[in-house]
């Protein structure tokens, strides 16, 4: 079933039930829609809205194109280069321009042609009329039943919303052994005064410099006498003045510097019925969300566009009762343990941190460290990290669930070839339950969690049942579950609940934790926490606030 449009239900029902879109279909509701807007919403994938289409031939307006160029049906040159917004203005459909901008196309990518979409759609204005003309000369039937005047509804819908969202007013392009604006088109082409107007009040330039032509001058040659009238006429109702804020492109009614661009460090809220970025082809609602995933949007005013942005929901600090900080408390007591590690999100740059080969080197130390010196760690678990060298650790399911199928895939082969070697007595079960991971990188051979339980998925039961609501937690069945209720109720689908590990992984981590700590700290020599930020500052390491 086709996905819905990236846009806000208000907008599109306030589209469809306009008099110019009878018995039109917008391609936003088809299976092609459907397709583009999985490519682009995918963060993983490298297409964008502004990619170039090939597959374009000019829409309604193909027949018209090759009788004013000469270029035969098959001959597609003039529509060299064309983004999918062009594609919208070629068809008329304004759900798919609204769309396209929506998911970042630029409002003034040119196509090979040297069009912005703005020029083109004011080019194909006029062309409608051209169209027209023709169709009261033919004699089809077919040719006088076509709305001509829904078609430039449509494209004139197109306009506006291309003015709004600031395409440039002054852009020029070659038409006709002339240099033309946008203006050009709307009064000399369209002979359209409602755009002309809007164009003027969005400062488009009545009188443009050379080598663009004058307006006035075409008007006059063409003895559009009428014309020219109502565009001295407007320009000198118009007088210059500060452009009009840009709306918002997620078409919220609001301008950018309200909405989007306002300044928020936490960004916007990601909407819930749009698919999510993750490349599952699930709205955001039954996907991330579900895996405390939080999607925000905020503005990239660099590149133009409303960038949406992974964040998990999960405190930068974590429960006093997690196994993988009661190390460190123990050691430097609770309270201090709370305050330094506030500081540290605080000032410390994360992203370069991992980023250094010395501390990825020994991290991936101590982890074989403890693979090899722990006895809490299981043979199969710690063989598989000796050959893939990462080590999967739950995260709360707070990873898209394609990326956490594939380090799955890769760590239980790891595991089977380790079980095929035949240097482990075993039985296969027990080394799978004891090794083997599932796509939120937690046990793939879940256990009961109520206290006193400890029934095993494939070993005791069939399968173990996940509670309803967070879809994190196991049970063996709707006794255990129901006793444990009064204390799984208080974390349940909250930001601080855990998957429960793997021994095996509960072990590294503590490992890494007790014994890493210090040995770092011994290694950057290190004696004070002064010390410590000094350091860190002159490795680039910390925040420029």
């Amino acid at each position: 079933m086709p996905s819905q449009p990236q846009l806000p239900r208000k907008l599109v029902r306030e589209i469809l039930i306009k008099p110019w879109m009878e018995g039109f279909k917008s391609s936003v509701f088809d299976a092609n829609g459907h397709r583009l807007r999985c490519c682009i919403v995918d963060k993983k994938n490298p297409m964008n809205a502004d990619w170039f289409i090939e597959s374009h031939h000019g829409g309604l307006f193909s027949l018209l194109d090759t009788k004013k160029t000469g270029l035969t049906s098959a001959t597609s040159a003039r529509y060299t280069d064309h983004t999918v917004l062009h594609e919208a203005i070629d068809t008329t459909d304004p759900l798919l321009a609204a769309e396209i901008i929506r998911l970042g196309a630029l409002v003034d990518k040119i196509n090979g042609r040297g069009q912005t979409p703005l020029l083109h759609t004011l080019e194909r204005l006029g062309d409608v009329d051209a169209l027209y003309e023709q169709s009261r000369k033919s004699s089809s039937l077919m040719a006088r039943l076509i709305r001509f005047d829904h078609w430039r509804a449509r494209l004139k819908f197109i306009a506006i919303l291309l003015i709004d969202q600031h395409a440039d007013v002054n852009a020029t392009v070659q038409w006709g052994g002339r240099t033309v604006t946008p203006l050009f088109f709307a009064a000399g082409v369209a002979r359209d005064f409602d755009l002309v107007a809007i164009l003027l009040a969005h400062g488009a330039n009545p009188y443009p410099p050379y080598p663009a032509s004058s307006i006035r001058d075409y008007l006059s040659g063409k003895k559009f006498k009428m014309e020219l009238e109502r565009f001295t006429q407007l320009i000198s109702e118009t007088p210059f003045a500060v452009r009009p804020p840009r709306l918002c492109p997620c078409f919220s009614g609001k301008t950018l510097s309200d909405c989007h661009a306002d300044g928020r460090t936490v960004g916007h809220p990601y909407p819930d019925e749009f698919l999510c970025c993750c490349g599952s082809k699930k709205t955001y609602r039954v996907c991330c969300r579900l895996r405390n995933f939080n999607i925000i949007e905020y503005w990239n005013d660099k590149e133009q566009w409303l960038q949406p942005s992974q964040t998990s929901t999960l405190p930068l600090t974590t429960s006093q009762t997690d196994p993988r900080i009661q190390a460190v408390n123990d050691m430097i007591g609770e309270e201090t343990s709370h305050d330094l590690l506030k500081e540290i999100t605080s000032k410390l740059d994360f992203g370069k941190l991992l980023s250094l080969p010395d501390v990825q080197n020994f991290h991936h130390e101590m982890i074989q460290k403890a693979c090899d010196e722990d006895k809490n760690v299981d043979p199969a678990f710690a063989w598989a990290y000796s050959q893939l060298k990462f080590l999967p650790m739950p995260d709360a399911r707070t990873r898209d669930k394609k990326s956490g199928i594939s380090r799955a895939k890769k760590w239980n082969s790891a595991v089977d070839r380790y079980i095929a070697s035949s240097s482990d007595l075993r039985p296969r079960l027990d080394i799978e339950c004891a090794a083997k991971i599932g796509h939120s990188l937690g046990p793939r051979h879940k256990v009961c969690e109520a206290p006193g339980c400890g029934k095993a998925e494939g070993k005791d039961l069939k399968e173990v049942l996940a509670c309803s609501r967070c879809k994190m937690t196991y049970y063996c069945g709707w006794k255990c579950q129901k006793t444990s209720w009064e204390e799984h109720r208080k974390i349940c689908k909250t930001p601080e609940q855990q998957e429960v590990p793997l021994p095996s992984q509960r072990a590294i981590e503590a490992f890494v934790l007790t014994h890493g700590f210090f040995i770092f700290e011994e290694r950057l020599g290190i004696k004070d926490e002064e010390q410590l930020w000094e350091k860190l500052s002159k490795m680039g390491l910390c925040k420029n606030i």
